[in-house]
C-alpha cells in the first residue's frame, strides 16, 4: 500500500539525520507532500520541512515549489492558533536555510513564538 505521511515524516528525518540526501528521493517527497499539506498535520509538517531544509536543495524545483507553497499553509495555520512557538522557531530555521523565509512568514512565525515564548524551553 501507499506510505501515509507519518511513515514519509519518519524515512526523511531519519535519511537527514544520517547526512543522506537522494535529489530523485527528495523530489519525490517534495511533490508528493505539496499534493497533501492540507491533510498533514503541523509536527509532521515541521519535522519534514527541518528535515528536508538539513538536507539541502538536492531536489532542485521541487524542492522549492514544497517550501513555496508550505508557506502560506503554516500562515494559515498559525492565524488559526495551530502552530506553537517551538514549531514556529523550527519553522523560521527551516525558511531560513533554503533561503524562503519572506516577511509576511516571518511576521506570522514570529508572533507565534512571541505569544507563547515559554514553549521553546524543553
Amino acid at each position: 500500500g501507499e506510505l501515509g505521511v507519518r511513515e514519509v515524516r519518519h524515512v526523511v528525518t531519519a535519511f537527514s539525520s544520517i547526512g543522506f540526501a537522494d535529489a530523485r528521493l527528495s523530489a519525490a517527497v517534495c511533490e508528493w507532500l505539496a499534493q497533501r499539506l492540507g491533510d498533514c498535520k503541523c509536527g509532521d509538517l515541521v519535522a519534514i520541512a527541518f528535515a528536508l531544509a538539513r538536507t539541502g536543495t538536492a531536489a532542485g524545483e521541487a524542492h522549492a515549489r514544497f517550501f513555496e507553497e508550505l508557506g502560506p499553509e503554516m500562515i494559515a495555520r498559525q492565524k488559526q492558533g495551530q502552530i506553537g512557538s517551538r514549531d514556529a522557531a523550527s519553522l523560521l530555521f527551516s525558511f531560513s536555510q533554503v533561503g524562503l523565509l519572506d516577511p509576511q512568514l516571518t511576521d506570522s512565525l514570529a508572533d507565534a513564538v512571541q505569544f507563547a515564548p515559554e514553549g521553546l524551553n524543553g
